[in-house]
């Protein structure tokens, strides 16, 4: 069965400030997004045999090929030194076991030398932060599903200087066939196909009103699921009060 995969986008940072008679206060945020991975336009496929093999889910019951709606919503308000945790349901619809791998950005990659934004954020899957660029999970057989736990934490200690940065949190999911239950040879990330557009991401964004996280609009595009991001602030007094 060929890997079929489900990929993820970018951090951002909106510059906008909240103003007010009196006191000014700005608002850091953390916005998650997740969107449905595309090819070319159209929705990523596999190969003969392992095309459909992938199901996503946000709930466990409601199944389909690509994720329609976030994994993270208004009420995932993330401050610095908070956590932010979500369930992803991944279902083997595939003729074969296969083997779960999710991707992490290199942004947040633990095993290179990070920067920016991806330097104040912490990503563990199931439990487990990843000690690379590669998340291995349960091997399913046809039919059975597995929930995903995603947690990402923000460092207490990041700056006011993430707020204009853009950094990938996850980019991909996959499904690869495994003989008997047995780990794929070549597990690592450069033998894994690239399909469809980035999708999974970690915006920090300027909220516009004192002490409230902001909703952002639905933004899409031709050939890309809707992106629904959702803030999460901290609020910081102005020096000038």
């Amino acid at each position: 069965m060929s890997p079929r995969g489900h990929r993820r986008g970018p951090l951002r940072r909106d510059p906008r400030g909240a103003r007010g008679s009196g006191r000014l206060r700005a608002l850091l945020a953390v916005v998650l997004a997740l969107v449905a991975a595309v090819a070319l336009g159209g929705p990523a496929r596999a190969s003969a045999g392992g095309e459909d093999a992938v199901r996503l889910s946000t709930d466990g019951s409601a199944w389909a090929a690509d994720l329609t709606t976030s994994l993270f919503g208004a009420d995932a308000l993330v401050v610095p030194g908070a956590t932010v945790v979500r369930d992803l349901w991944v279902r083997n619809d595939g003729p074969g076991a296969a083997r779960v791998l999710v991707d992490l950005a290199p942004d947040v990659d633990p095993a290179r030398a990070r920067t920016g934004l991806g330097a104040w954020l912490d990503v563990a899957l199931d439990g487990t932060t990843p000690d690379g660029a590669t998340w291995r999970g349960p091997v399913l057989d046809p039919g059975e599903s597995t929930r995903v736990e995603v947690r990402v934490a923000m460092s207490a200690d990041a700056p006011s200087s993430t707020r204009r940065s853009v950094a990938g949190v996850l980019e991909s999911v996959h499904l690869v066939a495994v003989a008997d239950g047995a780990a794929p040879p070549g597990g690592g990330r450069g033998s894994l196909p690239r399909t469809g557009a980035d999708a999974w991401t970690v915006l920090a964004v300027a909220a516009l009103a004192a002490g409230a996280g902001v909703l952002l609009a639905r933004a899409g595009s031709a050939g890309r699921a809707p992106r629904d991001r959702v803030p999460d602030a901290r609020p910081e007094s102005d020096p000038s009060a």
